[in-house]
C-alpha cells in the first residue's frame, strides 16, 4: 500500500467519521423530540386520568348528597373537598358527612387499590382529628369508596372497618359494612 493509498483510506475514514458525528447529532436531536413529545402524552394521560377520577368524585358526591345515608346512619350534610393547612401541612378530604354526633370521611379514587387504603388509614383519616379537632367529640366513620376495587384493597378496608363503597348506577353499592367507629 502506498502514502497515497493511506491517505485516501485516512481521508474516506474522517469523511466517515463526519457523517457518523452529523448522524449521531441528528439522532440526538430526534431522541430529544421524542422525549418531550411522550413527556407531553404523559401529561395528556395523567390529564384524562384525573378528569375520570373528578367524574367519579361527582358520581359519590351527588349519590350521598341525593341520599346522606351510609348504611343506616343518616347524615344532615355532605361536602366535599375540604383542606385546611395547619402549620407546614395540608390536609384534603374527599366528601365529608355530618350529623350532630357523627362525622363521616370517605375517601374516592377511581381504581382503588391497597396503597390507598393505607394511606387513608394511617395518615388521612388520623389528620382529619387534628386539622379539625371542633369535631374530635363526634364519631368517625370512615369509608373508600372506588369504580374499581382490588381485592387487597378491598381485604385492607374490611380490616380497617371502613365502608366499601362503589357506584351503582345513580346510588351507591355498599359492597362492606362490617365498620368501626373511629
Amino acid at each position: 500500500m502506498t502514502d497515497s493509498e493511506i491517505k485516501q483510506l485516512f481521508a474516506q475514514t474522517d469523511q466517515r467519521l463526519a457523517e457518523l458525528i452529523k448522524s449521531q447529532a441528528e439522532t440526538d436531536i430526534k431522541f430529544k423530540e421524542t422525549d418531550r413529545f411522550l413527556k407531553e402524552i404523559g401529561k395528556q394521560v395523567g390529564g384524562i386520568g384525573n378528569v375520570n377520577g373528578r367524574i367519579l368524585e361527582d358520581q359519590i358526591f351527588y349519590a350521598l348528597e341525593r341520599r346522606p345515608n351510609l348504611n343506616g346512619i343518616a347524615f344532615d350534610a355532605v361536602s366535599r373537598d375540604w383542606k385546611r393547612r395547619k402549620d407546614d401541612k395540608e390536609a384534603q378530604f374527599d366528601i365529608v358527612l355530618e350529623t350532630e354526633t357523627a362525622v363521616g370521611v370517605v375517601e374516592v379514587k377511581q381504581r382503588l387499590e391497597h396503597e390507598d387504603v393505607v394511606r387513608f388509614a394511617e395518615k388521612t383519616l388520623p389528620a382529619f382529628r387534628d386539622f379539625y379537632p371542633d369535631l374530635s367529640a363526634k364519631k368517625l366513620i370512615a369509608a373508600v369508596a372506588g369504580a374499581t376495587i382490588d381485592d387487597a384493597a378491598f381485604q385492607a378496608a374490611v380490616g380497617y372497618g371502613f365502608y366499601v363503597l362503589t357506584p351503582e348506577g345513580d346510588t351507591l353499592k355498599v359492597l362492606s359494612d362490617k365498620v368501626k367507629v373511629y
